[in-house]
C-alpha cells in the first residue's frame, strides 16, 4: 500500500484522498513517526535478544523442564 502526501496536505493511500487541516496533518504525522520508531526499536531488539520476542500468533510458549 502506498501513502502519498501532497503539498496542500492531501494524504491519498491507494485510490482514496482527503484533505488535511494543518493539526490533523501534524496528528497523523506524530502518529506514523511513533508507530515507525516502536517497529524499529523492535526490530533491533529482535536482532540482538530473539528471546525476548514474543511466540508467533498461535503458538503457546514453551516451558523447560
Amino acid at each position: 500500500m502506498q501513502v502519498t502526501v501532497a503539498d496542500d496536505l492531501a494524504v491519498a493511500i491507494g485510490d482514496q484522498s482527503a484533505r488535511l487541516n494543518p493539526g490533523e496533518a501534524f496528528r497523523l504525522a506524530e502518529k506514523l513517526i511513533r508507530k515507525a520508531t516502536v517497529a524499529m526499536i523492535t526490530e533491533e531488539a529482535a536482532a540482538f535478544y530473539p528471546e525476548t520476542l514474543p511466540p508467533p500468533a498461535g503458538q503457546r510458549a514453551r516451558v523447560g523442564r
